[in-house]
């Protein structure tokens, strides 16, 4: 699964822009049908069969009552992601033309970008088409995109080859060569580590939730998520009481 890690990891020669196009697939989770063997784990609260029967729909037993199931892949449902993920990568990668390496993901490195072949980066139901040849980037989106339309997808939210854009919650410079955090996002999480050194009284869980933010920023170089020690033993050791912030923590927040 791609991340912040994977944007940074791509290298450019002197002289060269980054380009990227993009798309996003409508509805994703609602587009994976689901048989009666797996939805029966999805049932909404049971319905009288009389009420079924008022509104015109057939029942199999009279005077029962039935357990209406989800005929689509649920989102909260613990696989749903993975099974997304899996699918949109494939696809793009089949459709592409191109090589498996260049399908890019954060368990293996990135393919060299001097050749101008284009790379994918495929998260759920958005898809990221980047490299140096502007031409090419478009080509390959336009394969993918219309790849996936013959599926029964609905694609929507397509942008051309452009060397500015935003994947991930990240904003990328492609003429710079920089990829960074969104500026407002960035200086929010700033100031909430600054208010944390000044040892709030606080719960673990909230500080949860900071350093989850963090960590998406922190993706970038994830040489600097060694960073966090005594700010995670308090996560865990006062998730849900309040009190004063460690001073070990406080440090490690400023």
């Amino acid at each position: 699964m791609p991340s912040g890690t994977t944007w940074s990891a791509l290298e450019l020669d002197p002289g060269d822009d980054l380009f990227v196009a993009q798309s996003d697939v409508k509805d994703f989770f609602n587009s994976f049908g689901i048989n009666m063997d797996l939805g029966r784990h999805f049932c909404l609260p049971p319905v009288r069969s009389s009420c079924l029967a008022c509104w015109g729909i057939p029942v199999v037993q009279q005077g029962g009552k039935s357990w209406p199931f989800l005929r689509v892949v649920p989102m909260g449902w613990s696989w749903a992601f993975w099974i997304a993920q899996r699918v949109h990568a494939y696809q793009a990668w089949t459709s592409s033309g191109l090589s498996f390496d260049r399908l890019i993901h954060d368990h293996a490195p990135p393919p060299s970008l001097s050749d101008k072949i284009p790379v994918i980066i495929a998260y759920c139901d958005n898809l990221n088409v980047a490299g140096t040849d502007p031409v090419a980037v478009n080509a390959v989106k336009d394969r993918v995109v219309a790849h996936l339309r013959g599926l029964g997808f609905g694609v929507h939210e397509e942008t051309t080859a452009s060397v500015l854009s935003t994947s991930l919650g990240y904003d990328i410079d492609g003429h710079r060569g920089i990829i960074s955090a969104r500026s407002g996002k960035l200086e929010k999480v700033i100031l909430a580590f600054e208010w944390l050194s000044w040892r709030p009284r606080i719960t673990g869980r909230h500080v949860e939730v900071l350093i989850g933010h963090a960590i998406h920023i922190l993706l970038l170089r994830r040489e600097l998520l060694c960073g966090f020690r005594s700010l995670y033993d308090f996560i865990y050791d006062r998730y849900e009481s309040r009190q004063r912030l460690w001073p070990s923590a406080a440090r490690e927040a400023f």
